[in-house]
């Protein structure tokens, strides 16, 4: 039988500092306050499953739909093998998406991201923005299993979780096992954009 995690399931990052969890942050938690957290981010093992995302052809990713049987089953793959989540594959092994995020894979060709058989996430879509605002080069292609693991930084986005790091993949280390400089720089900036008027909207304009 599966064991699920004691965790809420849809905290399925259950990002942790070394005193206590960030679930604690609220809307009206200030960057500088969640940038300082970052450092002490401890995030827990990823899985990367066989279990193959259903293919464009059969389901269009990149409308929100129902269809989660092939995530909900990588999520179950990953927590029989101790696991918190999953990243699942396409059908050519390509790395594909996790139940409810992206993922961002950093190494010397700069931000590299999956160009197809996923949701096209608005967390994602943030990212890459905010990304070629710090002048870092970005990527939209496929994505292997081997480049994914020989990433020297990985995250995820999602807008649950926002911009978060991934620093094992099935037990190993991804890059040097800490959380990478471009990795820190877009969560950074991530945050600091709530401020930011020219990327927010009040309540209290939104009811005008």
């Amino acid at each position: 039988m599966t064991k699920i995690p004691d965790e809420k399931v849809p905290n399925v990052f259950s990002l942790e500092s070394s005193d206590d969890r960030l679930s604690g942050f609220t809307s009206g938690s200030s960057a500088q306050e969640i940038n300082n957290k970052v450092v002490k981010i401890k995030m827990k093992d990823v899985f990367l499953t066989d279990i193959k995302r259903i293919p464009p052809s059969s389901v269009d990713p990149t409308i929100k739909n129902y269809h989660w049987m092939d995530l909900v089953t990588g999520m179950l793959d990953a927590y029989e093998r101790g696991h918190q989540t999953a990243i699942l594959v396409d059908e050519n092994n390509n790395i594909s998406e996790g139940p409810g995020f992206n993922i961002f894979s950093v190494d010397k060709s700069g931000i590299n991201t999956p160009d197809r058989g996923i949701l096209e996430g608005i967390t994602r879509q943030t990212v890459i923005n905010l990304a070629k605002e710090l002048k870092l080069k970005v990527n939209t292609k496929p994505i292997s299993i081997e480049m994914l693991k020989s990433s020297d930084e990985l995250f995820a986005t999602s807008t649950a979780g926002g911009v978060m790091p991934i620093t094992k993949v099935s037990g190993e280390k991804i890059g040097s096992g800490k959380v990478g400089d471009n990795t820190r720089k877009i969560h950074k900036l991530y945050w600091e954009k709530h401020s930011d008027l020219d990327w927010t909207l009040s309540v209290e304009d939104l009811l005008k």
